[in-house]
């Protein structure tokens, strides 16, 4: 027959064992969980980034008023040519994107070529939030649009994470 302390000394590394492997499979299940959520917030700002560029593409081809064939693009082109498209591409592009982002969540950048503005950009935005947001996750979509001197006006949408 078997003492009772020898029966304790056979059972406690089968005991450690499953104390061991119950963590173990804690751990990895943790570890699964990680992996899987930062999946879903790649997956999840694919889908942001594809988004911000379809509505910019939308942005620029949007007609300036109902009665034009001219769209926003060529006001683009053409805005550095006098304050009166420049008033028309900021409410338009105001209107706008109030409207899909809120005031405080979004920012157009219109970056021209060095010979065509003395400070070479404008930037439109409802409120100056948008400035100070680098504390949160912000998405940049750019666009180029080519001009007639074999330059590139680069138009940039950042928004702000939800």
């Amino acid at each position: 027959m078997l003492n009772k302390k020898a029966g304790l000394d056979d059972w406690l590394p089968l005991v450690i064992a499953i104390i061991f492997i119950t963590f173990l499979l804690f751990f990895l299940g943790f570890l699964g969980g990680l992996r899987a959520s930062a999946a879903e917030a790649a997956v999840s700002e694919s889908a942001i980034r594809k988004e911000n560029s379809e509505i910019l593409l939308n942005y620029l081809r949007t007609a300036v008023d109902e009665n034009s064939v001219t769209d926003l693009i060529e006001l683009v082109r053409v805005s550095d040519k006098g304050e009166y498209y420049e008033d028309i591409l900021e409410k338009k592009t105001k209107d706008m994107f109030n409207e899909i982002y809120g005031k405080d969540n979004w920012q157009i950048e219109i970056k021209y070529p060095s010979s065509w503005f003395t400070d070479n950009e404008l930037i439109y935005q409802e409120s100056t939030a948008m400035l100070g947001i680098s504390a949160t996750k912000t998405y940049t979509t750019k666009i180029l649009i080519p001009t007639s001197e074999k330059t590139t006006t680069e138009v940039l949408l950042r928004t702000a994470a939800k």
